[in-house]
Order: C-alpha cells, then sequence, then structure tokens
C-alpha cells in the first residue's frame, strides 16, 4: 500500500495533500502512533527528497464509540496526543472528525441519557443523567457545566452559549429544542471546532 501510495504522488508531492485516517483511537493511541509513523517512514524511503515538499494530515476520531456512562466525566482528546507525538518525528497537520466518533453498524433503539458535553482545549468534559429519554435533565447537566471551573476555558461560540441558555432553563433557542441528542451533537461539534481552530498547531 505504501509503494502504490509512493508512486501516485511521484515528483507531484509540492502540490498534493496526503490525508492518513488513523480511525477511532479510543484506548488505542500507542498502536495509532506506530501504524502512522510506519507509513510515513515507509512514504518517506520510498519518496525520497519530495517527501518533505509533501503536506500530510493525520485525520482521527478520538471520542469513545462506547455508552458514556460507563466512562470517566473527563476524557483527554486522544487526537491531540496522537498528533504530538507523530510530530516529534514528522511535519504534520492535525486533523480530526470534530469530536464525533466513527459510524456502528445501527443497533436497536434503547432510549438515551441526557448528556452535555464541555469542550476545553485538552478534554472533553462530560455531564450525564442516568434518566432515560427526561429532556429536562439537559438542564440540570447544563448548570453542572456551567458551574465547573473548566467553564472559564470554554471558547467563546455558538455552543457555550446554547449551555449557559439552557442552565438558565431555556430550551428552545433561535427556535431549535435542545431536548434531544442530536440536537446537543452539535453543541458539542460546535465547540470542539472552535477550540481546535484556536490553536497554532
Amino acid at each position: 500500500m505504501v509503494m502504490q501510495c509512493a508512486d501516485l504522488i511521484g515528483p507531484s508531492a509540492a502540490s498534493l495533500v496526503l490525508i492518513i485516517d488513523a480511525g477511532n483511537i479510543w484506548a488505542r493511541v500507542d498502536s495509532a502512533v506506530a501504524d502512522v509513523k510506519s507509513i510515513l517512514l515507509g512514504l518517506r524511503a520510498a519518496i525520497g527528497e519530495g517527501f518533505e515538499d509533501l503536506t500530510t494530515v493525520v485525520l482521527s476520531t478520538g471520542f469513545p464509540r462506547q455508552p458514556l456512562r460507563t466512562l470517566p466525566a473527563i476524557l483527554p482528546i486522544s487526537d491531540l496526543t496522537l498528533h504530538r507525538r507523530i510530530a516529534e518525528d514528522f511535519d504534520i497537520r492535525l486533523g480530526d472528525y470534530g469530536s464525533l466518533p466513527n459510524r456502528t453498524e445501527d443497533t436497536p433503539a434503547r432510549g438515551w441519557f441526557p448528556h452535555v458535553d464541555l469542550v476545553t482545549p485538552d478534554d472533553w468534559h462530560i455531564s450525564l443523567f442516568e434518566n432515560n429519554r427526561d429532556p429536562k435533565k439537559y438542564i440540570d447537566a447544563s448548570r453542572v457545566i456551567a458551574n465547573k471551573t473548566e467553564w472559564a476555558e470554554r471558547a467563546q461560540c455558538w455552543g457555550a452559549s446554547v449551555i449557559e441558555q439552557v442552565s438558565r432553563g431555556v430550551q428552545i433557542i433561535d427556535g431549535k429544542s435542545f431536548t434531544h441528542p442530536a440536537a446537543w451533537l452539535t453543541v458539542r461539534v460546535n465547540q470542539h471546532l472552535s477550540q481546535m481552530a484556536r490553536r497554532r498547531r
């Protein structure tokens, strides 16, 4: 695969962007680092000097697929760990899925637990209530988040403003109802992208 990729790149490295998708790296950062470095080492050997002209993006998602109630309330953004470790040896750009886990096969719906996520520069903070399908618990979860010390590290963005408003009991904002998981997914993604955009590397 590496040789096929090197042949495709050929002498055009300076005008190409190579995207390496490391997939979901939750709980497997070490192996993902080893895999990506192995690919990059192979490409460097195959391409030669032109390798340094190649713009390389390493894409991943560190947000877990398993139920959040089984996990700690603070999760490090492992995409950043992956990037830092690979960047020790290679000039790469950071890419991620915007805090979305990989899609998995559809399973029968068993309800959902309301949770609100705060994204800080290095972590996801999760406030979850095990009240199945209770939309009012988004208010309580938002209040927990807004009262955390780490709330001061939030990005000043739409997602954070939604949390602030819902923490005051408002669940319809600009005509959109924040009473179901899909709406709250957009809140986390907006915060995550805003935090990543603020990073210099």
